[in-house]
């Protein structure tokens, strides 16, 4: 929560014929899910009641405390779905822009 809004980010669902088509419910199936699901944020505000949803990629594996939506704020990248392991950890520095 910041001085302008709330910020809202989650998993969107996964339609229900996408996922029996693809057997999603079968564990060796599992790690597809990233293929068909979006991470979203929304930001809720006092004068809109919701933002346009921005799809974060899922190279981003976490979002760090955003303390104002004109301020920047990190995220964390998510090795797993890249692909590749590092002895680092890399952290994104991002700031939300309005269009």
């Amino acid at each position: 929560m910041t001085e302008k809004g709330t910020v809202v980010y989650y998993d969107e669902g996964i339609d229900e014929e996408i996922f029996v088509q693809n057997e999603l419910n079968l564990p060796k199936n599992f790690p597809k899910y990233k293929d068909f699901q979006k991470q979203v944020l929304k930001i809720i505000s006092q004068d809109t009641i919701l933002s346009n949803e921005i799809i974060v990629p899922y190279r981003i594996g976490r979002i760090m405390n955003i303390e104002g939506l004109d301020k920047s704020f990190y995220a964390l990248r998510d090795d797993d779905f890249v692909g590749e392991e590092q002895e680092y950890i890399t952290f994104y520095k991002l700031l939300l822009v309005k269009k």
